[in-house]
């Protein structure tokens, strides 16, 4: 699957912030990591990534750019959507579901018998994912998140915005979004 994930990073020029972004976002890219590879938008891409999917998107845009603001935008829209549709997920399973059969992951009807499917339409399969709906609720990374500070850590919440439009640090530089196309 893809995703564009973007990168805010702090430079003095355009190609520093396009350098220092491709090093957030490839340093989450790789076998052990959340990402398999990324296109940045500086590249032809392949006809699975990149340009040739996603069409043409600004490479690097100063964060407070129109561009830069709706990659930001879009990005935090996404992340939100994401944990809202996990936590409607979690919240109807807790509703549907015992705690030993969450626990388990399988429906019991009985200690001894694991069922496939009940006639009020309960099944295995909704059991199967809420571990995995509880993952994504608390993930710091990875397909859920679009937005990564200069430090690559995810961008989860307004606040996690706002720390990384606002660096101490970097007060002397100019912010930036650096956007790529990752495969998961």
């Amino acid at each position: 699957m893809h995703a564009v994930i973007r990168a805010i990073v702090y430079a003095d020029n355009e190609a520093e912030a396009l350098e220092l972004g491709k090093e957030v976002i490839n340093n989450l890219c790789g076998e052990k990591d959340d990402f398999d590879y990324a296109t940045f938008f500086d590249e032809a891409g392949t006809g699975v990534s990149g340009v040739l999917r996603y069409g043409n998107i600004p490479a690097v845009s100063k964060a407070k750019s129109k561009a830069g603001n709706k990659l930001i935008t879009e990005g935090m829209k996404y992340t939100k959507g994401n944990f809202m549709e996990s936590i409607e997920t979690v919240r109807d399973l807790i509703k549907k579901y015992n705690d030993e059969d969450l626990f388990e992951g399988k429906l019991t009807n009985d200690k001894s018998k694991v069922v496939e499917k009940l006639s009020d339409g309960k099944s295995n399969s909704d059991l199967f994912m809420f571990r995995y709906h509880c993952h994504c609720l608390g993930d710091h990374k990875g397909s859920e998140i679009l937005l990564y500070d200069s430090y690559g850590d995810g961008i989860r919440n307004q606040t996690d915005l706002d720390a990384a439009l606002n660096e101490e640090d970097n007060k002397d530089k100019e912010c930036w979004v650096v956007p790529a196309d990752v495969h998961f």
